[in-house]
């Protein structure tokens, strides 16, 4: 879906103070809404990635839209150093 003007909702009006739009970043109205498909916790941008309040999981941004699926997520810092110990 694309709002008016071609460019994705969401990706419209994210930006610094002088206008210059992030790569990555999301405008605020979208990071209220959304939530980890896994678990439904609140989600947080950090950098090029969302990550989960809750569960950890780490998902990326690629051109603006958030890629929400569970199996392409990456598991948060804390759960990939458990996993090698």
């Amino acid at each position: 879906m694309k709002a008016e003007g071609g460019e994705s909702p969401g990706a419209e009006k994210a930006g610094t103070e002088d206008g210059a739009v992030e790569e990555g970043a999301l405008e605020a109205e979208l990071l209220k809404i959304l939530a980890c498909p896994k678990c439904k916790a609140a989600v947080e941008q950090e950098g090029d990635r969302l990550v989960c309040v809750k569960c950890g999981l780490r998902y990326r941004i690629e051109e603006g839209i958030p890629i929400m699926l569970i199996d392409e997520a990456e598991p948060s810092s804390a759960e990939g150093d458990a996993k090698s110990e």
